[in-house]
């Protein structure tokens, strides 16, 4: 089989194996309920550049429409009778073939055949033989009809008929069908010119971001570990959506100095404001404790770790201070990063949604009930009203609360929608999440 489209990857050329082999785990533990960008982060460790963009662009490929690969392979083999890793090894096979432009399907069908002979050489001869009448019936363009059949992009009916409301017909093809990119979140205005240069020395074609100060736009995906720049702290890698909430917070008054993140998650949010208002001192408190751990390396690492006091407890049961600037990034859906975490698009179901109401309304109730005066700022990576205007409408009864309206950069106008309560931004470029945010006053003394 020929190259399509011009010039291979340095992985086409080398050995693919011990990468290729990874993505049938890496696909089952998503599978099993893991996020994606965590099983990427922990699994490609090591891996040389060339291989880990190959393992990388299948990894997420493969998940953005899984459902149309799990179709394609139950017409030619009874994927219910291999064991696992084949069968992820075959649906990998299957993306990757229709999927990637410019690499040699020879050589992409005789690396997966080698990593099926490392586990399964028993079943090496059936990979090849379904990959290989795979790429026969692509030459003969049998297969192109059937994906234009697959008009969902990937998505369960149930995801895809909600995302019309927010986005409109549109705005919901653009978003499923967009490749996402990464933006770096700066520590401050001056760190900005020594992330660029290393960046830009890196390949990653960076440049300033026109919707906020404190981000940096990336052209290519990079793992943050490897820059430099984000190990001394003057980076960390966060959507512009995240900028903009973190610029929304440092503009806000905190009384007695404190801020209370109630769902700290691995503390980027927290640890890029505590950097900008040297002013503050925070509680963070996390109910997991694999992420307080994070949390703790991230304030380490951004140099703000003496200011941050980290508690592993459930916010809806610990005792809140009176007064302080809260933070409630609440857990939701992720229905806003859908196209980042693609796995998101065939697992969220009506369950998903309720669970995460639920969580919402204990959450925000407890933080406004236990605040007597301050500000509360309430932000999920949500496109579904359930999570946003409507989940803060529900609390504006409550005495002495108020919404507060945020003045938002005029660059902003394109990208977010005003509600009453908050504002939502739309993830209409690679670079930007769906996110709500809104701001509440609350004063009872």
């Amino acid at each position: 089989m020929s190259d399509r489209g011009g010039g291979r990857p340095k992985a086409a050329r080398s050995s693919s194996g011990r990468g290729l082999s990874l993505l049938p785990r890496m696909i089952g533990e998503v599978r099993e309920g893991a996020f994606s960008s965590e099983v990427l982060r922990r699994s490609v460790e090591g891996l040389p550049e060339g291989e880990l963009r190959l393992v990388s662009t299948l990894f997420y490929l493969c998940l953005r429409r899984l459902p149309l690969w799990e179709e394609l392979l139950s017409s030619r083999v009874d994927a219910s009778r291999l064991p696992p890793f084949a069968r992820e090894l075959l649906l990998v096979g299957l993306c990757g073939l229709l999927e990637l432009r410019r690499f040699s399907r020879a050589s992409l069908v005789n690396a997966l055949v080698e990593a099926c002979k490392g586990r399964y050489p028993g079943l090496a001869s059936l990979v090849n033989a379904v990959l290989r009448s795979f790429c026969r019936d692509l030459d003969r363009g049998l297969v192109v009809s059937g994906l234009e059949a697959h008009g969902r992009l990937g998505s369960s009916p149930w995801f895809f008929e909600r995302l019309l409301g927010p986005l409109g017909e549109r705005g919901r093809r653009s978003f499923l069908s967009m490749r996402p990119l990464p933006s770096l979140l700066l520590r401050d205005g001056s760190s900005g010119e020594e992330v660029l240069s290393e960046a830009r020395s890196g390949g990653l074609r960076p440049f300033p971001s026109p919707l906020s100060p404190l981000s940096v736009r990336l052209c290519r995906g990079v793992i943050p570990s490897r820059l430099s720049s984000f190990a001394r702290g003057l980076c960390s890698q966060a959507s512009e959506s995240t900028a903009l909430v973190v610029e929304v917070l440092s503009s806000l008054p905190s009384p007695g100095g404190l801020l209370v993140d109630l769902c700290a998650g691995r503390g980027v949010k927290l640890s890029h404001l505590l950097a900008l208002r040297p002013d503050l001192r925070a509680l963070a408190l996390e109910i997991s404790p694999a992420r307080a751990r994070a949390l703790a390396g991230n304030l380490r690492r951004m140099g703000v770790r003496g200011r941050a006091e980290v508690e592993v407890r459930d916010s809806t049961r610990a005792e809140l201070p009176p007064r302080g600037l809260f933070l409630l990034d609440a857990p939701c859906t992720g229905s806003g990063t859908a196209h980042r975490h693609p796995e998101i698009r065939w697992r969220l179901g009506p369950g998903g949604l309720e669970g995460a109401l639920e969580i919402q309304r204990r959450l925000l109730r407890r933080a406004l009930e236990g605040l007597e005066e301050g500000y509360l700022v309430y932000s999920v990576c949500s496109l579904f009203p359930e999570e946003g205007e409507e989940m803060v409408s529900s609390s504006m009864g409550l005495e002495g609360v108020r919404a507060v309206s945020v003045d938002l950069p005029p660059a902003w106008s394109r990208f977010a929608r005003r509600g009453r309560w908050g504002f939502q931004v739309l993830p209409l470029l690679p670079w930007l999440d769906g996110f709500y945010v809104s701001v509440l006053e609350v004063r009872r003394r």
